[in-house]
Order: C-alpha cells, then sequence, then structure tokens
C-alpha cells in the first residue's frame, strides 16, 4: 500500500516539529541552572555587612595591631580595587 503526498507531508511536518522540539530542549535545558543561579543571587549575602565593615577604615582605639604606623588599622587596603576599577 502507497501512501499519499498528503500523508507524507503530513508525516514530514510532524518529524519536523518533534526535531525542532528536540534540538530546543537539547539547546536549552542546559541553561535552567544558569538560571537558578541568576534567581539565588538576588537574596542578600549574610556576611556582606561584615566585609563592608572590614574594609571601612577605623580609628585606632577600635582596632589592636602589632604594626604602628598611618594605615595600622586598616584591615583591607581598597586602593587596589579602585585601580582595577579605574
Amino acid at each position: 500500500m502507497q501512501s499519499s503526498p498528503s500523508d507524507r507531508q503530513r508525516h514530514y511536518r510532524r518529524a519536523l516539529r518533534w526535531s525542532l522540539f528536540l534540538l530546543a530542549c537539547v539547546l536549552l535545558l542546559p541553561l535552567i541552572p544558569y538560571g537558578m543561579v541568576a534567581a539565588e543571587s538576588q537574596v542578600r549575602h549574610p556576611a556582606a555587612e561584615l566585609w563592608r565593615d572590614v574594609r571601612q577604615p577605623s580609628s585606632a582605639e577600635d582596632v589592636r595591631t602589632q604594626a604602628g604606623g598611618v594605615e595600622a588599622g586598616v584591615l583591607i587596603n581598597t586602593s587596589g580595587e579602585q585601580w582595577r576599577q579605574f
């Protein structure tokens, strides 16, 4: 029994749709973890406030170090970060 041209076209269209669907799945499914990470990055980091305080220069009374000098109270020197952003 021979199939008619309309049956062949319908079969071809169905195969084409499934092929495109599978191609879309193969291309899009690996991107799901990246979307989940992007959604989680909106959550505030619990240690952000601590690091913000550490980067701020403090007075000599707040910090005790063995080294003396002008920048003895600076725990993290941010001048390198300013240069990198420039």
